[in-house]
């Protein structure tokens, strides 16, 4: 998969087979937990999309939102730094950044990323990808994950 994020195209890649299997078992209480977010995000987004395009998009119930989001920010402020580094490290240990000679890795051996200018939004955006990536047969009915669905995403700023 391929995709450009603030001017930097980057290719996310396929983790080995336990890689997959342990950053799941991290990440699917995250999912499990956000059901009801990405339940009311998508509906939000479906309610956008029907809009006219010079109508100022609103959402109807923020409340709606920020309740939502309550289980998934418990799970992930009770998940040890270890999970949570694993997650990232594991994931953007898979991507790659095309650069003047061909593509690099955005880490390097130490563990850190290569490139200052990838700040936290990016990182996530990232990990959202190689999730994506690695997972959508396992995961394709979850919003964000399905072809179908991503296509009704905006784009990545």
């Amino acid at each position: 998969m391929e995709l450009e994020l603030n001017g930097h195209t980057y290719i996310v890649g396929q983790m080995k087979s336990r890689q997959q299997r342990n950053v799941l078992r991290r990440v699917l209480p995250l999912i499990v937990a956000s059901k009801s977010l990405l339940t009311q995000v998508s509906r939000a987004l479906g309610e956008m999309a029907d809009m006219p395009s010079d109508t100022n998009a609103e959402v109807s119930n923020v409340d709606e939102l920020f309740n939502a989001a309550g289980p998934l920010a418990e799970a992930l402020s009770s998940m040890p730094d270890e999970q949570f580094d694993y997650i990232f490290d594991t994931c953007l240990a898979v991507v790659r950044r095309r650069v003047a000679g061909g593509l690099v890795d955005i880490v390097i051996a130490s563990g850190e990323l290569r490139f200052e200018d990838i700040k936290l939004a990016e990182q996530l955006q990232l990990i959202f990808a190689v999730i994506k990536e690695n997972y959508s047969d396992f995961l394709g009915g979850l919003p964000g994950l399905s072809s179908a669905r991503a296509a009704a995403l905006p784009p990545a700023a």
